[in-house]
């Protein structure tokens, strides 16, 4: 080996070690600053994964973080609740979490809010699951075959401890900044959809659909799916399965995606309780915050409508 090559294999070495320098020490400070978050998203998330201990469990997308008002089941069922929502998180996402709280707790009863649109191939559901990856130096058999997922490569990316916090710093700084309120997880909206703004968001999301792609049930979610559910049952925990009100029209009927869904319930005889088209909420436009969304006082009305309806459940 001449001295030249020497050299460059020296001075390569020294690179790699001062990067995994950086890399550890810059991911400590991230990872400290991360974990010591007091509001936001992945502060509910660590609290969901660690702490909360209830005898209800509310999962699902930013549907079920803005629609089930935890004091409301509280009072009604005279039982504990917690709400494990998460914006724009499907089912791969849901299953995971799900795996990470039952290894931990019990409940009485698991709701899993879905989504008529859940069975749909979506590259949007699977690129959101990173972020599970600051947790996963503490879930790794859990989390790495979700992630697998996104890419194979994942396995080799998650050795950086900065590569795990990278995509989470603007939201540390911005909660630290802004807090943002929840009560057991669940999170208020408080504005109060116009009929223009039903009118121009049902518009949006008829063009969407016509110029978007073709829709194909992916088997990897029906899969997820099945998962989620029989995780509750081999535990002996009641779940059931609710469509909570939309104003879009998005029914839980006539659509193959929520056929598949409403499939996988009858077959593991998973109850579903459909308020996707509820005349009720239809009927008052000024109990949303969106057309996907109920704002504060429509999930204080639903929250006490599906409270009689579970009743049955527990």
């Amino acid at each position: 080996m001449n001295s030249q090559l020497k050299i460059l294999l020296i001075k390569a070495l020294k690179f790699i070690v001062i990067l995994a320098i950086l890399d550890i020490g810059l991911g400590m400070g991230v990872r400290m600053l991360f974990f010591t978050q007091h509001s936001g998203k992945f502060f509910r998330m660590n609290r969901s994964f660690t702490k909360a201990n209830a005898d209800i469990f509310i999962f699902g997308s930013s549907r079920s973080n803005h629609h089930y008002h935890p004091e409301i089941l509280n009072d009604e069922l005279n039982l504990k609740s917690y709400n494990v929502g998460a914006q724009g998180q499907q089912i791969l996402f849901q299953t995971t979490v799900q795996k990470i709280i039952l290894n931990r707790v019990k409940p009485k009863l698991v709701i899993l809010d879905v989504s008529p649109e859940w069975m749909y191939k979506s590259t949007e559901a699977n690129d959101n699951l990173s972020e599970l990856r600051p947790f996963y130096f503490r879930y790794p058999e859990i989390i790495g075959p979700v992630l697998a997922v996104q890419s194979q490569l994942q396995k080799f990316w998650l050795n950086s401890r900065i590569y795990q916090y990278n995509s989470t710093i603007v939201h540390i700084i911005y909660y630290r900044l802004k807090p943002q309120i929840d009560v057991d997880g669940y999170v208020p909206l408080f504005y109060t959809m116009t009929p223009r703004d039903s009118r121009s968001q049902i518009l949006d999301d008829s063009l969407k659909n016509l110029n978007g792609k073709p829709k194909s049930i992916d088997t990897i979610y029906e899969n997820a799916l099945t998962s989620f559910l029989q995780n509750a049952r081999s535990r002996n925990i009641n779940v059931v399965m609710v469509y909570s009100p939309d104003y879009s029209g998005a029914k839980a009927v006539g659509n193959p995606s929520a056929e598949r869904i409403n499939a996988i319930g009858r077959a593991m005889e998973i109850p579903v309780i459909d308020y996707s088209d509820d005349p009720y909420f239809r009927n008052h436009p000024e109990m949303f915050n969106d057309i996907h969304h109920l704002n504060d006082q429509g999930a204080k009305e639903f929250s006490r409508q599906i409270t009689q309806r579970l009743k049955a459940y527990l």
